[in-house]
């Protein structure tokens, strides 16, 4: 039986994802809350040996014309906004391998920032500190941590929800649980092969 995490930052992001059909995986949940320190926080509550595997799914903003409203993108990279050096982890492993092979999915660069990128001025400074990087998150980068540091497989999964400008919040947080929709079809064909 393989215990596996599953992390977003909202329980709008998780509800779509419950009740999966897992044979041979207990899946549990967690919701951070939104944001890096909050994120952070959450570590420190969980038990990380007790897991073969963690999952980071939930909502993104694109940062280039490449992604839309919708796409399904799975991070290969994920940085840290970090204004003293560039924080990176990348991504490979045999559970990463995995979804590229059930389904071809984009693999993608991410930023996990500190602060909500909402403006031209945000979108055109983290573009222009980290040009490979393709869409922002603000959670991510520390589970990728940890798990890289346990030697944990562990898969980004997000869904692109705006373009980082001119963000609506409220409708945004209407759309989480259409938007989620891909990452829980994804998952259901990822744990049939696990």
């Amino acid at each position: 039986m393989k215990n596996i995490l599953i992390i977003a930052a909202t329980k709008k992001e998780i509800e779509n994802l419950k009740n999966i059909e897992a044979e041979g995986c207990r899946l549990e949940y967690l919701i951070t809350g939104i944001g890096y320190k909050k994120a952070s926080d959450a570590i420190r509550n969980v038990d990380l040996l007790k897991y073969d595997m963690m999952i980071n799914a939930g909502i993104a903003g694109s940062l280039t014309d490449k992604y839309h409203k919708g796409d399904l993108i799975l991070a290969s990279k994920v940085y840290l906004e970090d204004h003293h050096s560039k924080k990176l982890i990348e991504l490979s492993n045999d559970f990463t391998e995995l979804v590229q092979t059930i389904d071809q999915i984009s693999q993608a660069s991410i930023l996990t920032a500190k602060e909500a990128i909402k403006t031209k001025k945000d979108k055109r400074r983290i573009l222009k500190n980290y040009p490979e990087v393709e869409a922002v998150d603000m959670e991510a980068y520390p589970w990728a941590e940890v798990t890289d540091r346990h030697n944990i497989p562990f898969l980004i999964l997000k869904v692109i929800s705006d373009n980082c400008q001119k963000i609506d919040l409220g409708n945004l947080i209407d759309q989480t649980d259409k938007l989620m929709i891909p990452v829980r079809n994804l998952l259901k064909k990822v744990f049939v092969k696990i």
